[in-house]
């Protein structure tokens, strides 16, 4: 069987309407007139059994339907303070939980909606809500942990030698942020031989597929001096030049085929927390103190 490569991942993605915030152009409204979608801002492999961060964006239409002009749907830079929504069990149309998801949208490109969900049995799922008083729903599927996955919580962190100022791995540039960010002075193996906890962030804030990579990296950089000082901030850039043809041996290794990923991970080596895809400032800071990785 062909095992996609990165970028053919990303391109197929675009071509079935995966809601990424860098495939739509944005609005601060329904330019259509009526109830936004809910879109995933999720890669659609990246939910296992356990704890499950489902992160949504609206669009001002359904990504399934049909345009005579080809275009993506409209993604709103702001929205409903929060939304309530349910889960639903596909296979037996069993409401399972409420959730609800508070908005985040500063210093981001669209707004989104994180759903902290644990759903402990693989199969379907659906989230239902109102949106301005219309029904909307979004599907996504939960996978069992023997499937081949991206390291996910519960999981030990691989060992990865990653770039840094003194050795680069054969990566040029180890960091594509302007200013270079100064989490490049340890690699990611030291810091879990030495049983340090650890924020290990993947992206690349110049060839970000979606918009929210430079973004996120920022976030970090603020909140560096308000984290705990045993806890080591690593960086990992995605591709290994500006050739953006060959990526690294952390996005090998990891199997990651979306960006940008923040892994919070415990002294022991297992990781506690996730983050997948996007994250505000506000946000952030809510995961960081749930972990107690924020200095006391």
């Amino acid at each position: 069987m062909h095992q996609l490569t990165r970028t053919e991942f990303l391109a197929a993605c675009a071509g079935l309407g995966v809601a990424l915030a860098g495939c739509g152009s944005t609005s601060s409204g329904d330019a259509a007139g009526s109830a936004p979608y809910m879109l995933p801002r999720f890669d659609s492999q990246s939910l296992l059994v356990g704890q499950q961060r489902v992160v949504v964006i609206l669009g001002s239409r359904d990504p399934g339907s049909q345009t005579t002009s080809g275009q993506s749907p409209q993604l709103l830079k702001t929205g409903p303070s929060k939304i309530d929504a349910s889960v639903y069990d596909l296979a037996t149309n069993q409401k399972l939980l409420d959730a609800s998801a508070p908005m985040y949208t500063e210093g981001l490109p669209t707004a989104y909606w994180p759903f902290d969900l644990k759903l402990d049995k693989a199969g379907s799922y659906e989230l239902r809500a109102k949106i301005d008083g219309q029904n909307r729903t979004l599907a996504f599927s939960v996978l069992d942990r023997s499937v081949e996955h991206v390291p996910y919580v519960g999981d030990r962190l691989p060992s990865i030698v990653t770039p840094t100022v003194s050795n680069g791995q054969g990566v040029n540039p180890i960091c594509t942020n302007k200013p270079q960010c100064p989490f490049h002075s340890v690699n990611l193996a030291d810091a879990l031989v030495a049983k340090r906890r650890v924020l290990f962030y993947v992206g690349t804030p110049a060839y970000c597929q979606t918009g929210v990579c430079g973004p996120g990296l920022q976030f970090l950089i603020d909140s560096q001096k308000r984290i705990a000082a045993d806890v080591a901030i690593i960086h990992a850039e995605v591709y290994t030049d500006d050739t953006i043809k060959t990526t690294t041996t952390t996005i090998n290794s990891l199997g990651l085929t979306f960006e940008p990923c923040l892994f919070l991970v415990g002294a022991d080596g297992v990781i506690t927390a996730r983050i997948d895809s996007v994250f505000a400032a506000a946000d952030l800071q809510n995961v960081l103190t749930a972990a107690g990785f924020l200095a006391s």
